[in-house]
């Protein structure tokens, strides 16, 4: 295995990955975020920005998994997906840890095509004859905004590295509430490596999305089908991390007629700093912890 050592921001993904597990104490001064501290206790901190290449064999690292698959030919069994999906990141590096918010940010600017106070003056996309499209993360102040006021609403780094999967959903709802707007979520958890696809082809096909709440995960940057052989570019990454989900893809594979492999990929947004979209591989390197549809009203 080729190994990159990446050392941008190593120490606070270090520090991060320690805390995912942490007992929280009361602040000083602060009776009231002390006894919300106090009920993430013993919660998983999700904090993997992304932007950082680490040499695996640790918490906080990053390994190259990329692999290939020979067969005679493949078949897509099924393709339940959005047409298209905000995919949102954090350029600023005074904030750290922020895969919460930029989950945050993609769910909120997914529902702004229907709800259109949750961004004030933005528009998220354009009406194709394909489907939806939403406009790729330029950086305006208009979602930077968003993600800056998640950061601060879902106490992103207060207390331990990251954010629990409470902070997450406390801080998305105050946000949606604000906005005059109601946040709602369902379950969409199976285990540890699966979803409940049947759920969320549901959620799909009633313009929703979905979270995953990773301990440890897998990205897939890219599928490619040449001839008589797949190859997936893939990094598994043992550190805390949560993206918004929006749709899945099933391959079968097969060698003298006969079905020898199967692949599961959700279709995900990254939440990395470069805004990147890709896929997550079930029933391989990962660790979820929760799985849940997120709806506006």
């Amino acid at each position: 295995m080729k190994k990159v050592n990446r050392v941008s921001k190593v120490a606070i993904a270090a520090l991060c990955a320690a805390f995912a597990v942490l007992n929280v104490g009361p602040l000083v001064g602060q009776a009231a975020k002390a006894d919300e501290l106090e009920n993430t206790a013993n919660e998983t901190f999700y904090c993997a920005d992304g932007d950082d290449d680490f040499i695996y064999g640790g918490q906080g690292e990053i390994a190259d998994s990329s692999y290939e698959i020979e067969y005679d030919y493949y078949e897509i069994v099924e393709n339940i997906k959005h047409y298209s999906a905000p995919s949102f990141g954090n350029l600023d590096d005074s904030m750290t840890n922020t895969c919460a918010p930029a989950a945050g940010t993609n769910v909120v600017v997914f529902y702004d095509r229907w709800y259109e106070n949750l961004v004030p003056d933005y528009t998220p996309g354009i009406q194709l004859a394909l489907g939806y499209y939403y406009y790729m993360d330029m950086a305006k102040p208009e979602t930077t905004n968003v993600l800056e006021t998640l950061y601060k609403l879902m106490d992103t780094n207060v207390g331990s590295g990251g954010t629990s999967e409470s902070q997450f959903l406390n801080g998305l709802s105050e946000y949606v509430d604000n906005a005059g707007y109601d946040l709602s979520y369902t379950s969409f958890y199976s285990g540890a490596k699966t979803v409940d696809l049947n759920a969320l082809k549901e959620a799909i096909n009633q313009n929703k999305v979905g979270v995953v709440f990773c301990s440890r995960y897998n990205f897939v940057y890219g599928i490619r089908h040449d001839e008589n052989k797949t190859i997936i570019a893939k990094e598994d990454a043992n550190i805390g991390h949560m993206m918004m989900v929006y749709g899945y893809q099933t391959i079968a594979y097969y060698k003298n007629d006969i079905n020898f492999h199967t692949d599961t990929f959700l279709y995900v947004s990254s939440g990395y700093g470069d805004g990147a979209q890709g896929y997550m591989e079930l029933n391989s390197y990962l660790n979820i912890e929760d799985a849940l549809i997120m709806a506006i009203s």
